[in-house]
């Protein structure tokens, strides 16, 4: 869901203020910073809670370092999981929805096999030991006899 904003939205979220979800320290979130709360409201997530992301994103506590080091690694992640995954949609969508999880500590891995013309595919994320996120996908082949 993809919202217009108004001007006087936008111009009541320059003079707006955010809390960390970690710290819980308030940030006073300006223009230049709140393009991400921009986009976060015009991607349908309400107001406050923007105004909040935004100030967990540029908040210096460790915690908020962490994520935000997550969230970058988690946007790096979406972007090969759409080039790994591209002719596989549900596998696409399912993995990249997770990659913010793992990359953030949350996850650790996730795994789903998706019926194809060809036969199935095993795709998989995992979060690695040294704080990685590896993708995978694995034709899966199948030959058994019943007698």
């Amino acid at each position: 869901m993809v919202r217009e904003l108004s001007e006087e939205m936008v111009e009541e979220l320059q003079e707006h203020t955010g809390t960390c979800r970690f710290c819980k320290q308030i940030h006073v979130i300006g223009y230049e910073n709140g393009d991400c709360a921009l986009e976060l409201i015009k991607k349908g997530m309400a107001p406050m809670e923007a105004l909040n992301e935004q100030a967990t994103r540029q908040c210096t506590c460790n915690e908020g370092l962490h994520y935000r080091r997550g969230i970058k690694q988690a946007e790096e992640a979406e972007e090969e999981c759409k080039k790994l995954f591209a002719d596989l949609p549900e596998a696409q969508a399912v993995i990249s929805t997770s990659v913010l999880g793992l990359a953030v500590g949350k996850l650790k891995a996730i795994s789903l096999n998706v019926e194809t013309a060809d036969g199935s595919v095993k795709a998989s994320a995992r979060r690695t030991t040294k704080g990685g996120i590896e993708m995978k996908r694995t034709a899966v082949t199948e030959e058994g006899v019943s007698v």
